[in-house]
């Protein structure tokens, strides 16, 4: 077929093609009951119920920082942020090890590290009491709760047995 036979027949086509096309089937069925059709609701899986323990604990850990970066005015304000931090980490901490209690740890020595952390813990908490308006104090304070928290997670639940 030539292009010159090719355009007429086109041509030719499309005059003779009706402006309205009207569908075989009755679809306006099928429409109805595609609305009318009731999503059953999807149940949590392991994987959604991990995704949203992870995202608070990584809302928690923001908020860690965010508190160890600001400065306070007063050393009343200074004390209660500390205090206020503290509580936060332990609550967040004692979950983790109620979490982890039925998992066993793979290594043996990590109590001692977790001691040791905690050691550093109170020394910077005995150095706030002295300058509660150093930052680099808070930051350091939140930096030992985050590594608290990463070893009882890094101890208990690897990254190379996550998927």
């Amino acid at each position: 077929m030539s292009n010159k036979d090719f355009d007429s027949f086109l041509k030719h086509s499309l005059e003779n093609m009706p402006e309205e096309i009207q569908p075989k089937k009755d679809l306006w069925q099928g429409i109805d009951r595609a609305i009318d059709f009731k999503v059953k609701p999807k149940t949590l899986n392991h994987f959604t119920k991990l995704s949203v323990v992870a995202a608070c604990f990584a809302a928690a850990l923001l908020s860690f920082n965010f508190l160890s970066t600001i400065q306070m005015q007063s050393n009343d304000s200074e004390i209660n942020n500390v205090i206020t931090m503290s509580e936060i980490f332990e609550t967040q901490k004692n979950a983790l090890l109620v979490q982890y209690q039925e998992k066993p740890a793979l290594t043996d020595d990590w109590q001692a590290q977790l001691d040791d952390l905690e050691q550093a813990e109170q020394a910077i908490k005995q150095a706030l009491k002295n300058e509660p308006q150093n930052s680099a104090l808070l930051r350091m304070l939140a930096q030992v709760y985050r590594q608290e928290l990463e070893l009882i997670n890094r101890v208990h639940q690897p990254k190379w047995q996550q998927i």
